[in-house]
């Protein structure tokens, strides 16, 4: 194994500096004033606030539409545009409601919104057919980013990557349905969740 010098260390170490001081300049840049601030989201290149709307269990506990359009809108009054939902947030007796709501709101303004959504089955048919029906509660032909959602063990992960897994529906949704794919865990641990597992690092993009 090779060891860097103390020079190269800190040439390394300057240049992240450097870069990390960029990417937060240009996002000051290109953040409204009064807006929070907006960062560089991973690899999907795409500028997202700093804090997202959850399109989870509280919010589908809102009986009135009227208020539940209202937090949407002043949500983006305050300058988030990263918008979280998935296939199982239901409520009120509406399957999708939350995917539906969120599709309603952002119908009008999709180019200036991050929109992710999260599917359940841990097959390639059942992703396919939970990302179409995404697609249409959410008024749009494309996602900016698609979870695989829950994972809850080792043995889910697994699954993921096997011939029919989930993993080969996300890979053929990402050229066509969906810009950027990722997992997201259920009730593992730090050391439990397998940072250098195939399945998962080949997702997170």
């Amino acid at each position: 194994m090779s060891h860097w010098s103390r020079r190269k260390f800190l040439k390394s170490s300057v240049a992240a500096v450097a870069l990390g001081t960029a990417e937060a300049a240009l996002a000051a840049s290109q953040t409204p004033k009064g807006w929070l601030p907006r960062r560089v989201l991973g690899k999907t290149g795409a500028m997202v606030s700093v804090i997202g709307f959850g399109g989870g269990g509280r919010f589908c506990s809102v009986e009135e539409e009227g208020t539940a359009m209202a937090l949407l809108e002043r949500a983006w009054e305050l300058g988030i545009n990263y918008f979280d939902t998935a296939a199982d947030y239901s409520g009120n007796g509406i399957d999708r409601l939350s995917e539906k709501r969120i599709g309603e709101f952002s119908e009008r303004r999709r180019n200036q919104l991050f929109l992710a959504t999260k599917a359940l089955p841990r097959h390639r048919d059942g992703v396919l057919r939970s990302v179409e029906k995404s697609l249409a509660c959410l008024r749009t032909d494309y996602l900016d980013l698609l979870q695989i959602h829950s994972l809850r063990d080792l043995n889910d992960v697994k699954r993921l990557g096997e011939p029919n897994g989930a993993l080969v529906a996300a890979r053929e949704l990402k050229e066509k349905k969906s810009r950027a794919l990722s997992a997201s865990p259920a009730t593992m641990t730090a050391r439990q969740w397998p940072r250098h597992s195939g399945a998962t690092s080949s997702m997170l993009s």
